[in-house]
């Protein structure tokens, strides 16, 4: 795809999409599949995804951070279940209104559901959220079955699920334990209601209840080394497929003597003289500062190295030992490849994936390479 009109922009391969869904509705078993599409779907696109996944009867649920996310799919013309993981009342009037789950994690959030439920006179779902062991939100475990019949007392709510988060699936025994704990606390919730504890790091647990929410698998990324190893070694041939390539093209190369000083700060200082690569992607576009004297970019099918200071809107590549990188060639910042995949991005500067494909700016275009919605 050469798009040279745009300064910047995203592929998302819905082949590789496709390939990642099989490979978890596989693991999920019988479980249902719900599709994390917050923060922009980790910066992938979100409306963009829901437009692919809509009619696709694997996937029962989409899942979001934000109310004002949750609309913004329902705008898009999207007719799934949509759960608001987090607790926010921005909106919730409409929520309520557009048949979008809303979290309760709480009791002081149980009144702005009601009073929108009788505004509207309608009633609200919810799925109530337990806290097993992240202590960030949700409802005690010893607190939640006065909580969950209190509950269900209220006219203006129907419960229709109950969830947890984990906070450390790469550790087994604590991840066993805070499932324990979840089956312990939600024997008294009746089958009707969704139960789910298990995100992408915790596809390899032996019960998955009613539904598995898939953010980082699906697009391709590992949690972790642990997480790659345990999963591919519990389902042997599994792999992932990066779902997206990030482009851009060169826009000038500089004839820089040895001896000279590149960038902000002159962190970087040439030892011979060097063919140096300007391209029009910085630290605004979603490309780390962290990579600065570190990153790795694809041109012509040759790696290159990032030099200098990354700054705000440009970085500077070192083509000396690519002649045949010109300004227009194209430079793939991420893709499936050896090297600038997202594990590999963000091993280089000591983070996770999806800080890499999440932190892209939302302004950035994204396209389809291949749309197949079945």
């Amino acid at each position: 795809m050469r798009l040279m009109h745009l300064r910047t922009w995203l592929a998302i391969d819905t082949d590789a999409l496709h390939h990642n869904l099989a490979q978890v509705v596989y693991m999920a078993r019988t479980a249902a599949c719900g599709v994390v599409l917050k923060s922009n779907a980790y910066g992938h696109g979100a409306a963009l995804l829901a437009s692919v996944l809509e009619r696709n009867a694997h996937v029962a649920w989409f899942l979001v951070g934000t109310i004002a996310e949750a609309l913004q799919l329902r705008d898009c013309g999207s007719t799934k279940h949509i759960l608001v993981m987090t607790s926010d009342w921005y909106g919730i009037v409409d929520a309520v209104m557009r048949r979008i789950t809303i979290t309760i994690s709480d009791r002081s959030s149980v009144t702005q559901i009601v009073l929108a439920a009788r505004q509207l006179q309608q009633r609200a779902q919810v799925h109530i959220k337990i806290d097993v062991g992240l202590h960030r939100l949700g409802v005690a475990p010893e607190e939640f079955a006065a909580f969950f019949t209190d509950i269900l007392a209220i006219p203006e709510i129907q419960v229709t699920g109950v969830f947890a988060h984990l906070s450390d699936t790469d550790d087994d025994s604590y991840t066993c334990a805070c499932i324990a704990t979840f089956v312990r606390v939600t024997q008294m919730v009746p089958s009707s209601c969704v139960r789910h504890i298990a995100a992408s790091g915790a596809l390899w647990v032996d019960v998955l209840f009613d539904m598995v929410r898939v953010g980082t698998v699906l697009y391709g990324s590992w949690k972790s080394e642990t997480h790659r190893m345990r999963l591919q070694d519990q389902y042997p041939g599994l792999y992932l497929r990066p779902i997206a390539s990030w482009y851009t093209s060169i826009i000038q190369i500089n004839q820089v003597p040895a001896g000279e000083h590149v960038g902000y700060g002159r962190t970087y200082k040439t030892k011979r003289p060097m063919r140096i690569a300007v391209v029009p992607v910085g630290y605004a576009d979603g490309f780390a500062r962290s990579f600065s004297n570190c990153g790795i970019v694809m041109i012509c099918g040759h790696y290159a190295p990032v030099i200098g200071v990354v700054s705000m809107n440009l970085i500077m590549i070192d083509v000396t030992m690519i002649p045949e990188a010109v300004p227009g060639s194209i430079v793939v910042l991420m893709g499936d490849c050896d090297g600038i995949r997202p594990n590999d991005l963000s091993a280089r500067v000591h983070t996770n994936p999806n800080e890499i494909t999440a932190r892209i700016a939302d302004a950035i275009p994204r396209f389809l390479l291949d749309v197949n919605t079945a």
